[in-house]
């Protein structure tokens, strides 16, 4: 913003030196295109600078000059049809001193070349007769690379105030365009054309500051947009380069290859790049300059030879070493050819460093001097693949990788390392590098992996997809690294990975959906891709998959599969692996877990695992108990902590309490059930069976529900036992049931919810006495055996069974609702190794631990009024979901619903790193078997809020490891820094989404206190009673202009300051 408020400035003052035009002809310049004009322009521009400024006018035609040189307060118009040509005489060129070109100018201020029209400097031909003129030793030239010393288009030296604007340069010798050591340059909506020589760029700034570029089209032989620096005591800074059209037979945005001075603070922003030989972005540091604070941001770059190409290197073999750090690279978008990308265009890049295959992006430092804090955030690199070994081969060998050279003083391009042995990305010597939703897509299989890491150091991957045609293999290849993620070790009991999600429950449950992201956001935008790519954006399966929010079970598990087939260098999962919770399977020393055994279920074996950090992501929470982690089971009583719905409680289904609530604490723990997938859909239907124990009695009871149309929801309050005789008759009649509230058919029984492909995500019946929940013979559960569980698993679908052969079979049922219930059956495609039924019991509360934060109620409910609950400091999610715990009971005489059966509001709030913490275990997490209450872990047990605690403990596992404490004694501002980026949501706000450039921001001060409220309101006048709240909570003095500063602009002030 700085720059381009300067560039306004300089274009204001411009105008007031300018508001006098003399027009070309006035000083007898010739449009004719054969007189010379050098002298009469010249004598033009000198005049008009002696005057005080002013702009000389070019009409329609052709104005043939040599040299000419601007002055201080002048500006050149050339009007649209106006072209100024070129001599083709080498002579008329001045070649001695500096700054050799059509047009130069040296320490002038306000210069201006502006207008609709052309300069055509006949480049070509004038270079031919400069190489004749050597040739017969009229000019003296080295002729290096049979290339003469020639004139450039425009140089300007030690200027200030530029504006280049609106025309179209053409046909340069060299170099169209050179800014040199200049202040306040400005290039706007100009074309340049220039493809008639060697060395043709497009623009070069050299060591320049305060520099906008925007809204231009470069087509160039040689780099489009280049950025150098000659001097140790210059540099560029403050440069921007955005929304420009790039086309280059070498590369499309450069900084380098000189580099003795630096880089620092430049925006490329908004630019697109087509048929382009070399890299779409190149930053090198060969010279011992250095590049820093740079970011890139939506780039597209199609039909070109390299995605990025970042390089230190030692050209001049000096002892000092060029530096890079601070990169940012965000929403870059690249398409590599298979052919060479320039092929057919004048002067086309030349095809060199052969034999190799097709390269990968690079960022490559120098043994010892490794590139630093380099971010590929939301990157798509589509690349050819095709590598084969026959024609170059770099295999995973050390040998192999040691082989490939460092080149310190090559000529930095990507090419120069021939081959390498990567297809996507090739890291070598660098450190801190993260790369997030990152995507290489090979179109054809290559013998190579996808990435290949030499010598790097604390690299984080997240959101990594990686597509290639043809057999999985290994795509991520780590040699002489360290902190590369972190390794890690699943160890799941079942053959099947993915929990509840794999497992039926495809109807998230989750109130207020933009409170909870992180990687459940990114869960449920791999669901909609899936949708989205199998079926199309207009189908029935893509619309009903709710954004991503409800999906099939099948597709859930291949979600997680290929997620984390991702990072398969990084992850194992060890599926058939059970734990069971004795001190014997633990070894502790001094409250450290060193080791557990485990049980490999399919070779009845017992196997031993060590690691760093260990996470309880179980329902039961069987290793924390054997590690001797304090756990509650069962109810608290409300006068423990005063909540709602704790205790013994009887209440109508979103409907009040009843009197024979006691609220008193008990041992009892609310049932568990299977999340069924079930479907109409004839062709894709099993028929439901009987089971082999069945037992009808348990289901009696629905008989006189389904003819009355008794249930438990709130609506039964104002139904009379005349209404329900009433009822009674009316289905006599067949008719379905006519009690407000009610369900007819299956759903009477089960909860049936809409997920793709005609089927559903059945779960228990809210509003009935008898559905597939099971209560009060899981008590057991959470502290039993696996023996005990896996019995009570048959029970529990032989029960589940038996409801639906009831619904759809009894004959006291009435014929039409039979018929209804009917329509239903198990999806044939769904667990179809386990007879169409769930694998995996829906476990919604097993043990709930002790540990540095005990979650109850009120941490979910507002403090007062309207507002927020508590904002803990320390969180690690925004969440919400009500109060919901199903019952503990079966049905009871004259109870209005089972006891136990609840649901209260909450708002949304902050979790703490506490909850999944244990008080004395130095290095075991909970995630899911947290701390907290019966209620308040009724909030808390949802998939979203789990996966968010899950993603809290990893990232909370990283930071111990590397940070060598404890997991209780972690740097939290580490964390959350992390898990920020990482796309996770710290605190809601209702106008302030992950998409919002002060996001990070927002988050960071919502935590500290400085927006209480549900909305961050940023571009609102900062108030006078909220600026002193703000002063007295950051303890910084703030400047403000009163009515124009926003809350956002003084919140970034604010948040500058307080993160340094």
């Amino acid at each position: 913003m700085k720059v381009y408020i300067l560039s306004i400035l300089f274009s204001l003052s411009f105008s007031l030196v300018w508001s006098k035009e003399y027009n070309a002809s006035f000083f007898g310049i010739k449009s004719d295109g054969v007189t010379l004009n050098t002298n009469s322009i010249q004598t033009g521009i000198n005049y008009i600078h002696k005057e005080g400024g002013g702009v000389l006018v070019f009409n329609v035609g052709r104005y043939l000059t040599g040299s000419i040189e601007l002055k201080s307060n002048v500006a050149i118009q050339l009007k649209e049809g106006a072209v100024l040509v070129g001599s083709l005489n080498p002579y008329d060129y001045n070649m001695e001193g500096p700054c050799y070109s059509m047009i130069r100018a040296i320490n002038q201020k306000n210069i201006a070349i502006y207008g609709k029209g052309i300069i055509d400097a006949q480049g070509r031909q004038v270079s031919y007769n400069i190489i004749d003129q050597v040739h017969k030793g009229f000019i003296k030239d080295p002729l290096e690379n049979d290339r003469p010393r020639r004139p450039r288009g425009i140089h300007f030296k030690q200027c200030r105030g530029i504006t280049i604007e609106g025309i179209t340069i053409k046909n340069t010798c060299d170099w169209t365009q050179e800014y040199e050591e200049c202040d306040s340059l400005w290039v706007r909506g100009i074309t340049v054309d220039n493809k008639a020589y060697w060395n043709n760029d497009g623009i070069d700034i050299v060591d320049c500051q305060n520099v906008l570029i925007e809204n231009s089209f470069f087509d160039s032989s040689d780099d489009a947009v280049c950025l150098k620096s000659h001097k140790t005591e210059t540099a560029c800074r403050n440069v921007v380069i955005r929304n420009c059209t790039m086309r280059s037979s070498a590369n499309g945005i450069k900084l380098g290859t000189m580099t003795v001075g630096g880089y620092e603070n430049i925006r490329i922003i908004n630019n697109k790049i087509y048929d382009t030989y070399r890299s779409a972005l190149t930053i090198a540091t060969p010279d011992g300059g250095y590049a820093r604070n740079i970011v890139v941001d939506s780039l597209q770059a199609y039909n070109t030879g390299n995605a990025i190409f970042l390089r230190i290197g030692n050209r001049t073999h000096s002892n000092k070493i060029g530096t890079m750090d601070s990169i940012l690279i965000s929403n870059l978008y690249v398409e590599i050819p298979e052919g060479k990308p320039d092929a057919g265009y004048e002067y086309e890049g030349p095809i060199e460093h052969m034999p190799r295959n097709i390269s990968p992006a690079s960022i490559i430092g120098l043994k010892g001097h490794p590139i630093t804090h380099v971010t590929l955030k939301n990157v798509v690199i589509n690349h050819p693949g095709a590598g084969k070994p026959e024609i170059a081969k770099v295999g995973m060998t050390p040998e192999e990788l040691d082989r490939v050279p460092e080149l310190a003083d090559s000529y930095p391009e990507f090419s120069c390392f021939k081959e390498l042995p990567a297809w996507g990305l090739y890291l070598r010597h660098v450190e801190r590098i993260i790369l997030e939703n990152v995507t290489f897509i090979a179109r054809k299989k290559d013998y190579r992996p996808a990435i290949v890491l030499d010598d790097a150091h604390h690299v984080s991957m997240s959101k990594m997809k990686i597509q290639e045609p043809g057999k999985k293999k290994q795509q991520i290849h780590i040699y002489q690294s360290t902190n590369i993620g972190k390794t890690s070790v699943i160890l799941e009991r079942t053959q099947h990975i993915g929990g509840l999600p794999s497992n039926g429950l495809g109807a998230t449950d989750i109130v207020t959906r933009a409170a909870t992201t992180g990687l459940f956001r990114e869960f449920t935008c791999r669901i909609k891709d899936y949708y989205k790519k199998k079926y199309g954006v207009t189908s029935i399966q893509y619309q009903r998959c709710d954004d991503g929010f409800r999906f099939e079970p099948s597709v859930a598990e291949q979600v997680f599969t290929d997620w984390l087939g991702e990072y398969k260098d990084l992850i194992t999962v060890l599926t058939m692996r059970q734990f069971d919770s004795s001190p014997h399977n633990i070894k502790k020393v001094d409250d450290k877990i060193v080791k557990i055994n485990v049980l490999n279920r399919d070779k009845n074996t017992q196997e031993e695992y060590r690691g760093k950090i260990f996470i309880d992501a179980t329902y039961e929470g069987d290793l924390a108990a054997a590690a001797g982690v304090p756990f509650r089971v069962g109810r608290e009583g409300k006068n423990e902590f005063g909540e709602p719905g704790a205790g013994s409680v009887y209440k109508y289904w979103h409907g009040p309490e009843m009197d024979a609530s006691t609220f008193i604490g008990d041992n009892a723990v609310q049932a568990y059930n299977y999340r069924l997938c079930l479907t109409k859909n004839s062709d894709n239907k099993v028929p439901i069976t009987k089971p082999q124990n069945y037992d009808r009695n348990e289901y009696a009871s629905i008989i006189d529900d389904v003819w009355t149309g008794r249930h438990t929801q709130a609506e039964m309050v104002n139904v009379t036992l005349e209404m329900l005789e009433a009822n009674k008759k009316h289905i006599a009649k067949g008719n379905p049931t006519m009690i407000p509230g009610d369900k007819w058919g299956l759903g009477k029984v089960v909860n049936l919810v809409e997920i793709p492909n005609e089927k559903t995500d059945a779960n228990n019946q809210h509003a009935a006495f008898v559905s597939s929940d099971l209560p009060e013979e899981n008590w057991a559960w959470p502290t039993a055996g696996w023996a005990w569980r896996d019995k009570f698993a048959t029970r529990l679908r032989e029960y589940t069974e038996g409801l639906l052969w009831f619904a759809q079979n009894d004959k006291e049922l009435p014929v039409h609702f039979r018929k209804a219930a009917r329509e239903w059956g198990y999806a044939k495609d769904e667990y179809t190794d386990n007879g169409h039924f769930p694998r995996q019991v829906y476990v919604r509360e097993g043990r709930r631990f002790e540990g540095l934060h005990f979650f109850i109620a009120s941490d979910a409910m507002p403090v007062k009024g309207g507002g927020r609950p508590p904002v803990y400091s320390s969180s690690i999610t925004a969440s919400h979901y009500g109060f919901d715990s199903h019952a503990t009971h079966k049905r009871e005489p004259g109870m209005v619903h089972l006891n136990g059966f609840l649901g209260y509001p909450t708002s949304p709030y902050t979790v703490p790193y506490g909850v999944i913490v244990p008080k004395e275990i130095d290095n075991l997490l909970f995630p899911v078997p947290i701390s907290g209450s019966h209620i308040g872990f009724s909030t808390l047990r949802m998939e979203p809020c789990w996966m968010a605690m899950g993603q809290a403990a990893g990232v909370a596992s990283s930071v111990a490891i590397e940070e060598k404490v404890k997991v209780r004694n972690i740097n939290i501002a580490m964390m959350q820094d992390v898990l920020l980026k990482q796309g996770t949501t710290l605190i809601y706000y209702k106008d302030v989404s992950l998409d919002d450039e002060d996001f990070l921001m927002v988050q960071y001060m919502g935590l500290r206190g400085f927006l209480p409220e549900w909305e961050a309101k940023l571009d609102e006048a900062i108030e006078e009673q909220t600026l002193s709240n703000w002063k007295r909570l950051s303890k910084l003095n703030i400047k403000i202009q009163p009515g124009i500063s926003t809350r956002r602009e003084i919140l970034n002030e604010l948040y500058a300051k307080m993160k340094k």
